[in-house]
């Protein structure tokens, strides 16, 4: 057994007559140092409800009212759990949930558009059936907290569901749906109720993880979308274009994806190297995982390692916050290179068991590059989505602004610097251009106004926004 090494005396009174863990519960080695299990590890799946559900009463966490949304569709396995923390009644009836749609709807249409019940009348019904569900939704996003409880199957964080996120998804999409039918009908503060619903819901799913960051911003790529093609139609008036921007002004900015890494994918790391480090490996774990069974634990300083992933992730966070995206480019290809490197040498070592004459320094540090090789995540992939993302808002609420104009003047604008400062206090810039202060795309066509940003050059996929419809003539509103 390895000797206990001496931690923080406030935590090792709270472990009195528990075995130590092989490693020091530090702020550079477990980033945290509470709460602890009776062995004296950390338990972050308690650290995270703590964190995040600070503050949080059933009354004001719209997540409780999410549990009716969801209804049926929240796993049995973790339930009865997810209910008692939410301080709802265990045999509390929640109905029996969400139901998506799955035919066509106009937002597959290329590009979408505003519909009457007509063009979709099985949809049109559809939307009718949800009405209710649609409205507790609504009163969801509108309470001041959201705190989804984490619960583990195994107590680690990698085995954290999040059943809400792919409904959270689907309820948003209904709601663009539905906001551009409203649109068509001449109901603004319907629309504008839709899509702000939507917005804000995916400010809720944009929690401590990667893929509640994507499914965020893939919710508010709908709603932008909805937003640019109806104001785009030149269907508002100017008070309510003032009265729509004002709204996307005021929405809460989406965190960047640094702050989401910095705890989930961090606390991810730490929590897998912990378990490899107490024998505790999940039997359900993964393929990738299987060869830690053969670590010699007792010959690895675990702090070093622990450090050495800290490390990592304070080098993720710092190229995320690089000021250009260029610069940042450089910054991410020498951390890939040095990853690429560690990886290769992973795959030319027959086991993770400790080599007769390897030192335990040579061991430890070979240990840690198995780690970061099978857990370590790419993440620059996720980033450039979820700055596309805040591209995109932009570049809606570009359109509103345009649209605004349009409502005031009669004609579109002819360049985007007219917006400024009465509709928009400067003209939007791209942020992944070389200096990321380099204007927006804008162009006036026979169709109405096109703005476009060309996105990372690693990527095929140019952003814009759906092009106007409307003539340059003034435009009464519905």
């Amino acid at each position: 057994m390895l000797a206990a090494l001496v931690i923080n005396s406030t935590i090792a009174i709270g472990a009195i007559g528990a075995e130590q863990p092989a490693f020091a519960v530090s702020k550079e080695t477990t980033a945290i140092t509470g709460p602890l299990r009776d062995d004296g590890s950390l338990d972050y799946v308690a650290a995270l409800n703590q964190r995040f559900g600070q503050g949080v009463t059933p009354e004001n966490n719209g997540f409780v009212l999410w549990l009716r949304v969801m209804g049926a569709r929240e796993p049995q396995s973790i339930r009865k759990q997810t209910l008692a923390m939410c301080g709802v009644p265990a045999q509390t009836n929640l109905g029996p949930g969400w139901k998506d749609y799955t035919g066509k709807t106009p937002l597959d249409e290329q590009p979408a558009r505003m519909w009457k019940a007509e063009d979709y009348p099985a949809y049109a019904a559809y939307l009718n059936r949800q009405e209710d569900l649609l409205a507790v939704a609504a009163q969801a996003a509108a309470k001041p907290q959201w705190w989804a409880p984490s619960v583990s199957l195994d107590g680690t964080v990698m085995q954290i569901l999040l059943p809400e996120l792919n409904v959270m998804r689907q309820v948003s999409r209904t709601l663009c749906g539905r906001a551009l039918l409203r649109a068509q009908q001449g109901d603004f503060d319907g629309f504008l109720a839709d899509v702000m619903t939507a917005k804000r819901l995916g400010r809720r799913a944009s929690d401590w993880t990667v893929i509640g960051h994507l499914v965020a911003n893939r919710i508010d790529e709908t709603a932008d979308q909805a937003i640019g093609v109806t104001a785009g139609a030149g269907v508002f008036s100017s008070e309510q274009c003032a009265k729509l921007a004002k709204a996307l002004d005021g929405v809460e900015p989406m965190p960047p994806l640094w702050e989401t890494t910095d705890v989930g994918e961090r606390w991810s790391m730490l929590n897998c190297a912990e378990v490899i480090a107490t024998g505790k490996l999940p039997s359900a774990y993964g393929e990738e995982m299987r060869p830690f069974k053969a670590v010699d634990r007792d010959s690895v300083d675990w702090n070093v390692v622990l450090q050495r992933l800290n490390g990592v992730s304070d080098e993720v966070a710092a190229i995320m916050k690089t000021p250009t995206f260029k610069d940042e480019q450089i910054a991410r290809r020498i951390f890939d290179w040095k990853m690429e490197k560690i990886a290769a040498n992973q795959q030319s070592q027959p086991s993770l068991a400790k080599q007769p004459g390897e030192t335990n320094q040579a061991y430890t540090e070979r240990v840690a590059d198995a780690i970061l090789a099978a857990i370590s995540p790419s993440l620059w992939r996720a980033e450039d989505t979820c700055r596309r993302g805040s591209m995109r808002e932009v570049l809606a609420r570009a359109v509103v602004a345009a649209a605004q104009y349009r409502a005031d003047k009669g004609n579109w604008p002819n360049t985007l610097q007219d917006l400024v400062p009465a509709y928009l206090p400067q003209v939007p810039v791209e942020v992944f251009s070389a200096t990321g202060t380099e204007p927006i795309q804008y162009q006036r066509t026979d169709l109405g106004i096109l703005l476009r940003a060309p996105g990372p050059k690693l990527s095929d996929t140019p952003l814009d926004i759906t092009e106007g419809t409307g003539s340059d003539t003034p435009v009464e509103g519905p």
